[in-house]
């Protein structure tokens, strides 16, 4: 049965296990943007009255769903290795691949822009014409005041970028080393550049809503780790899927243990690796699974996950500001904002992903195909991409 079903991994050109973690991500940081656009506290949860007793300082679940960041970065490194991997020995055409990446990731996520734009002229908020060139550019990574700026969501994107700009590299580096001392040097490399940009005289500089420790840790060099993770499961998936998948199930409590405790109690700098383990073992630990009939609807969501955390943020400002929520208590607002929120980005996103992400993206890339040749224009078949959000 479990050969079958690895064979089964093997041959399909999308990942039902693969959108279904997607969408618990997206899912996940749907709910930690929606609690601070309500200024609910990241670190413990509102007072609550249960049981005749009121209830607080309990740790805040919201603040949990910022972890997706991390689990769409590990599934990131090993969707763009997987597919090499399996049919190409690793090998990449630089062309194509960064025609394609353009084409699946740039247009929705331009719409998405465009979108955070107009919420913001419509809620009378102030944005320039710099700062909008920068988030278009995917250059929002690298200037702190507008890190966040018009749409934060959109921050992760460009450390995203970066890292596709570096994974040919990357790949190109695990074909012709030792995994074990490159992941050896990743992990310690990664952790003091992380430390020391935690703990250096600077880190504690607050603009643009983010202090310039963890501002320059979202930079590739301090997410890379990740990434990484998410790559050498791939060649490790490949190479012996059966011993590695059992190796996940076996390390996934401790894995999910480390990893909440990391959130909980560890500094930023050590807690998104932490993180990154973890999810590299769930990722592992779902791949051995068989849930194409049971969670379809989670796996169709997960589909359209991209889409879908590219415009949740403009919704849910938008929601907020319309909504006459003054007279209702915290949880009420966030239960009618979250409801309603989730119902206007599912839909809005689902139109992205089939207007945009499926429909343009084929259209563009036929196009691309046929400039590079255009005798085999009509026999171009037609391959689902497997990025981070697809």
């Amino acid at each position: 049965m479990l050969v079958q079903q690895y064979n089964n991994i093997a041959n399909m050109k999308r990942l039902a296990q693969i959108d279904i973690l997607r969408g618990m991500a997206a899912l996940g940081v749907f709910i930690f943007h929606l609690a601070v656009a309500l200024n609910f506290d990241k670190r413990v949860m509102p007072p609550v009255e249960l049981f005749g007793r009121v209830w607080s300082h309990i740790p805040s679940i919201f603040s949990f769903g910022a972890c997706g960041v991390s689990l769409f970065f590990v599934i990131s490194g090993y969707c763009l290795a997987w597919r090499p991997l399996l049919t190409q020995r690793g090998r990449i055409d630089l062309r194509k691949y960064f025609l394609d990446r353009f084409a699946r990731v740039y247009p929705p996520y331009f719409i998405a822009v465009a979108v955070s734009l107009a919420v913001c002229t419509l809620l009378g908020q102030v944005w320039t014409w710099r700062e909008a060139i920068v988030f278009f550019s995917l250059l929002q990574g690298f200037v702190q005041e507008w890190h966040f700026g018009i749409n934060g969501a959109l921050s992760s994107m460009s450390t995203e970028v970066q890292f596709y700009l570096a994974f040919p590299f990357l790949m190109l580096l695990l074909r012709n080393i030792n995994v074990f001392m490159f992941s050896l040097f990743l992990i310690v490399g990664t952790m003091l550049f992380r430390y020391y940009c935690s703990s250096a005289e600077w880190s504690t500089q607050l603009l643009g809503g983010i202090n310039t420790g963890t501002f320059v840790m979202n930079m590739l060099p301090g997410r890379l780790l990740e990434f990484a993770m998410g790559v050498l499961l791939a060649f490790s998936w490949i190479g012996n899927p059966k011993q590695t998948g059992r190796i996940c199930r076996l390390l996934l409590v401790p894995a999910v243990l480390l990893g909440f405790y990391a959130r909980l109690k560890l500094g930023t700098w050590i807690a998104d690796p932490a993180l990154g383990l973890m999810f590299t073992v769930v990722v592992g630990s779902t791949l051995s699974m068989d849930v194409t009939e049971k969670f379809h609807y989670v796996s169709n969501f997960g589909k359209m996950s991209y889409s879908f955390f590219l415009v949740h943020v403009p919704v849910v400002v938008l929601v907020i500001a319309m909504l006459p929520l003054e007279s209702t208590s915290i949880y009420q607002k966030f239960f009618a904002v979250a409801c309603i929120s989730f119902v206007i980005t599912y839909a809005l996103s689902a139109v992205m992903y089939h207007y945009v992400e499926v429909h343009l993206f084929e259209i563009i890339r036929r196009k691309m195909a046929s400039k590079a040749n255009p005798t085999q224009q009509a026999n171009t078949e037609k391959v689902a991409s497997i990025s981070t959000f697809n």
